[in-house]
């Protein structure tokens, strides 16, 4: 059963640390310091048994300095006990509390009401109306208010009810790969390093390989502990201690993560739709730095606001992190939250003006699938897909079904941002057909490279196999044909086509600088269809011409067993002999002949 995590949170001294006692057995302070003060500094943990599952617990500090402690600890989270103390209802702290739950989206809980044995039954009350009153059209509106006494026991056991009624009814798919926030690392003589931390998105178990982030270092699962137990395999939505196998264990920290290898982007650059907190508008400024709380780290970056809804952030070191991901946004001093934020894509496009667009297009259609064909545009590849939704196997195979086209077996476009391309592809063979409309195609390359050298030979090849593009345009080898497009040449037209021919045909070979003196767009209409042959910059010539000069040319090499300049002056005495060279060079270029010394021979 892949259930929840639990965490406690509220105002200082409000008996949270009590309460889990009361409810565990399990004194969640370790510290010295804390029996000293009587209060959390660091998350302590603790669990319940329910059948054969384990109910991981986080025991959150309440006091606002170590608000941090906190968010560490909040991560992988899905069920609250947000503890309010009957002798002071609800305080700074739990409304802080609870607004980062808002942020994260935690949803699910209850409030308790602790230290009932210690007021009337009207103070209870009034504490209970507080609760409800604050509750209403929130995210915790279906939360209950229970009410317990850690001294007395009272209420202890519906609060355990409570928990094991949504422990039951709570399912999560594991529908990507796991991943290990570490907010906890110590040594243990005889052990080694261990590193604890929550487990969210898939199972773990032992010699499992796996891979630290951001630094991409791999490892190997040593030893696996669930709240001091040795086991095999380890269940999302817990908390877990590893021991890894591999070098440089020694630097692992508090911070870093867990997770399996290529699966997820390492990045310092974050796009995402950031919310702020009532009265706290004003503190949200662009180009601002920024502590951020993702996961088990803290890192500090610059918001660059892009509109009312999304902003993209710079980090000072890359960080792990991940579609979807909830995170929390802190002033440096005086230090508040401010608000937090939902990861749009760890791997955005470079530049702010292309984010800036990126906003814009996301303001307009929130749909992952057109985003992502519309950020990729023609390169959109499988792992891409599966990075920025994760999903995997069958569940993201079906995804794909439902959202993408796929073409070459490899690129992925969605209907809309195909029939985008179409309408672009349109556009362009209008431009070409405005600048050479005698032309009935266009050559492939030069379309490529004047229109598309951003992208590959094969993926520019793809883009003709969508159903949008192949209705009007077809590729053939190394021809663009625009279908339904029909050449006719007027009666002007063809007198200056014919003269061309009939010129052409007068001169034989001896045609240099004749192309100078012809209409270029009809020059260009014969050159096209090949009934006149391009042999230099200079020169030109009719095919049928050109055919018998090559036979000739075959037929000499074949009775002579090769061909010289000379020959060809005997028979073309008018032809200089710099035009022959040109017309020999042709021959060559076309793998007809080869030159050796002054003589040349057929290839075989």
């Amino acid at each position: 059963m892949n259930g929840f995590l639990i965490g406690t949170i509220g105002h200082v001294d409000h008996g949270k640390t009590s309460l889990i006692k009361a409810l565990t057995g399990i004194n969640t302070d370790r510290l010295s310091q804390e029996a000293d003060r009587g209060i959390s500094i660091v998350n302590g943990y603790a669990y319940l048994s329910f059948e054969d599952n384990i109910i991981s617990i986080i025991d959150m500090p309440g006091h606002e300095r170590f608000v941090k402690n906190l968010l560490s600890g909040i991560t992988g989270v899905q069920f609250l006990l947000v503890v309010v103390a009957a002798d002071e209802g609800i305080m700074p702290q739990t409304i802080e509390h609870l607004e980062i739950a808002k942020l994260l989206g935690i949803n699910k809980g209850a409030f308790i009401i602790t230290k009932t044995d210690i007021v009337d039954s009207e103070m209870i009350e009034i504490v209970d109306m507080e609760l409800q009153e604050y509750k209403e059209n929130t995210i915790f509106e279906h939360f209950p208010v229970l009410k317990a006494s850690s001294r007395t026991k009272e209420g202890l056991s519906e609060i355990v009810e409570y928990i094991f009624s949504q422990y039951k009814t709570y399912f999560e798919e594991s529908s990507y790969y796991p991943r290990l926030f570490v907010d906890r690392v110590f040594n243990e003589v005889g052990v080694g390093r261990i590193l604890t931390g929550s487990l969210e998105g898939g199972s773990i178990h032992k010699n499992m390989n796996i891979t630290m982030y951001p630094s991409m270092l791999d490892y190997k699962i040593r030893s696996l502990h669930v709240h001091g137990k040795a086991v095999e395999e380890a269940h999302m939505n817990s908390r877990v201690a590893v021991t890894l196998q591999g070098e440089k264990v020694e630097n692992l920290k508090r911070g870093v993560v867990l997770a399996t290898k290529d699966k997820y982007y390492p990045t310092d650059e974050i796009l995402i739709e950031y919310t702020s907190l009532k009265d706290f508008d004003s503190l949200m400024i662009s180009g601002d730095i920024y502590k951020f709380y993702f996961g088990s780290v803290e890192v500090m970056g610059k918001l660059y606001i892009l509109n009312e809804k999304y902003a993209y952030i710079k980090l000072d070191k890359p960080i792990f992190a991940y579609y979807s991901q909830k995170a929390i946004i802190r002033t440096l001093s005086p230090v508040y939250t401010v608000g937090g934020l939902s990861v749009v894509d760890t791997n955005p496009l470079k530049g702010r003006k292309l984010k800036k667009k990126s906003g814009e297009f996301l303001t307009k259609n929130t749909d992952r699938a057109e985003y992502l064909s519309w950020k990729h545009r023609y390169t959109l590849l499988k792992q891409d897909i599966e990075r920025s939704v994760l999903k995997k196997e069958e569940e993201l195979d079906r995804y794909i079904d439902e959202n993408f086209i796929c073409v070459f077996d490899k690129f992925y476009f969605t209907l809309e941002s195909s029939n985008r391309i179409a309408e672009e592809m349109k556009e362009y063979i209008r431009i070409m057909i405005d600048e050479k409309p005698l032309r009935s195609y266009f050559d492939k390359e030069a379309f490529r490279s004047r229109f598309y050298n951003a992208i590959t030979k094969e993926n520019f090849e793809a883009l003709f196999d969508l159903n949008s593009v192949n209705k009007f345009v077809t590729l053939d080898s190394y021809k663009i044909i625009p279908l339904n497009h029909s050449i006719t040449l007027n009666s002007k037209q063809i007198s200056l086509k014919n003269d061309i021919i009939d010129i052409l045909r007068e001169k034989n070979i001896n045609t240099k600088d004749s192309a100078a003196n012809f209409d270029s767009e009809i020059l260009d209409y014969l050159v096209h269809n090949k009934e006149v042959i391009v042999i230099n910059n200079e020169i030109v010539c009719l095919a049928e011409v050109l055919d018998d000069f090559e036979k000739y040319i075959v037929e000499t090499i074949q009775n002579n067993g090769f061909l010289s300049i000379d020959d060809i002056r005997e028979k073309y005495p008018d032809v200089s002999r710099k035009i022959i060279i040109s017309y020999l060079e042709y021959f060559d270029n076309i793998n007809l002949t080869y030159r050796e010394g002054n003589h040349r021979k057929l290839r075989s």
